[in-house]
């Protein structure tokens, strides 16, 4: 068993020096107080990259110029670089809904899992809770994630994962069978490893017009449908009803004031 903050590296993802938000970058400043912060640009802009080596610089996190031309590339430029036994990928629109590194701090990691964020779904500025609520972690199964996702887009996608390094070369992370839902493969692979959800919604995702996520490839979306299906039914029909009701349970979001 491993525990403590140090052991997780926070990277941040920029792909063009606009994308970045103040709200943003303000917000990982605090909320990943304590733990150790890096930002990895993978445009091709040199200008660009040089302004994000002195923000870095000036904001206490390292730099890294992973320019490439896939979000894939990218992670797997990321996974070579890590030198922590874990390490968190965050995009530039999104945010922590409380403070990462006590969480982390309490939390016991184990060498064989990765972690998922439980998430709120931020959508035209008013956040989606999920119904159900966990008080301590919980394991999660490949064939309730394929159900999830089966669900539609404001299915619990986990857009915060806390990676196991070790665990992640042991698959083809890189694998891109199902185009641009090929993070959806990504993430069945590391649910049939072990993916454990950290209880409470701490991390909150941005559903807006600029993501690439809301422009639909019918074909590939096809394609990842029909893979979800055969992941769900290759497990039985018992198994399968169960994960139904346990894939819609973790999908459920209600708007909630806080």
């Amino acid at each position: 068993m491993e525990s403590n903050i140090e052991n997780v590296t926070a990277y941040i993802l920029v792909n063009k020096l606009r994308d970045i938000t103040n709200t943003s970058l303000e917000n990982y400043a605090v909320t990943l107080r304590g733990c150790k912060v890096a930002l990895s640009y993978n445009g091709l802009d040199a200008q660009e990259a040089a302004f994000l080596r002195d923000f870095s610089a000036t904001s206490g996190m390292e730099f890294f110029w992973n320019a490439c031309n896939s979000f894939f590339e990218h992670f797997a430029k990321i996974n070579d670089c890590c030198n922590t036994p874990y390490f968190i990928a965050l995009h530039d629109d999104d945010y922590f809904l409380e403070s990462l590194a006590p969480k982390l701090q309490r939390a016991t990691l184990d060498a064989q899992s990765h972690y998922a964020l439980l998430d709120a779904v931020s959508v035209r500025g008013r956040l989606k809770w999920p119904v159900w609520a966990f008080d301590k972690p919980r394991l999660v199964k490949a064939e309730e994630l394929a159900f999830s996702y089966l669900l539609g887009r404001h299915a619990v996608a986990f857009p915060a994962v806390i990676y196991n390094v070790n665990l992640l070369n042991r698959i083809n992370f890189l694998d891109q069978e199902l185009g641009k839902y090929s993070d959806v493969k990504l993430m069945m692979e590391l649910a049939s490893q072990k993916l454990t959800i950290l209880p409470s919604a701490i991390f909150a995702y941005r559903i807006h017009c600029d993501q690439d996520s809301q422009n639909e490839d019918i074909l590939a979306k096809k394609k990842c449908r029909r893979y979800l299906f055969q992941r769900l039914f290759s497990v039985g029909l018992r198994r399968c009803l169960k994960a139904s009701i346990s894939g819609l349970i973790l999908s459920l979001r209600v708007f909630k004031n806080v």
